[in-house]
């Protein structure tokens, strides 16, 4: 069984104006930005009770605790032969899961504030490994010059939009600081691998709707 931390992520609050945040490669004009985009083998929560694997070996069920000051919502993933429920990770307030097309994965956007969001990859086998791939984007940005660019955000997003047919996660960085019209967005691609590649950069702020 295995309890998510929280985003590593600074949470953005109202007179905060520093966060955290990274990228990975670019898919040319092959998808918007008006939000973390819905494929076949996603959901989101708490809205959708169930979300089943491409390889219908596993589900992935949510259950909501609302008996404290704030609401905590839990997935677990229940596994078909033999039967098994464990916990995969807890939330506060929305997330969007991504099954990869092995089934060996999830990638989780956890929507953890209205001005911050953040991105993991959990492996499903036994060892139930986990990556916080916003602190892998923020990584990249300050090994590239750009720490600037995220650190004076006020709002700011990590999240993906898609895993391709071939398991690239494709990432989503972008923030703005809040007062005028200044922000940026950076797009990235993660291998299997490990490969993190920059896909695209603007200085346009395309936020979570």
């Amino acid at each position: 069984m295995i309890l998510m931390r929280r985003s590593s992520l600074k949470r953005a609050k109202a007179k905060v104006p520093a966060l955290k945040a990274v990228g990975n490669k670019i898919w040319v004009v092959l998808f918007a930005f008006t939000g973390a985009v819905a494929s076949q083998n996603s959901a989101k929560y708490p809205n959708n009770p169930v979300l089943e694997s491409p390889d219908h070996k596993y589900t992935i069920i949510n259950s909501d605790d609302m008996s404290g000051n704030e609401p905590q919502h839990y997935l677990y993933l229940v596994s078909r032969s033999p039967y098994k429920k464990s916990l995969l990770f807890r939330y506060g307030r929305s997330v969007q899961v991504f099954w990869c097309p092995t089934s060996t994965c999830v990638v989780i956007n956890d929507f953890e504030g209205s001005n911050v969001s953040s991105v993991y990859r959990l492996n499903v086998d036994s060892q139930r490994s986990s990556l916080d791939l916003g602190d892998l984007l923020l990584t990249w940005m300050k090994n590239h010059g750009q720490e600037r660019v995220s650190s004076s955000c006020l709002h700011l997003y990590a999240y993906a939009t898609e895993i391709t047919s071939d398991g690239d996660i494709k990432l989503v960085l972008t923030g703005d600081n809040g007062i005028d019209s200044q922000g940026f967005t950076r797009i990235f691609a993660y291998k299997n691998n490990g490969e993190l590649t920059l896909v695209q950069a603007t200085n346009k702020y395309d936020g979570l709707e």
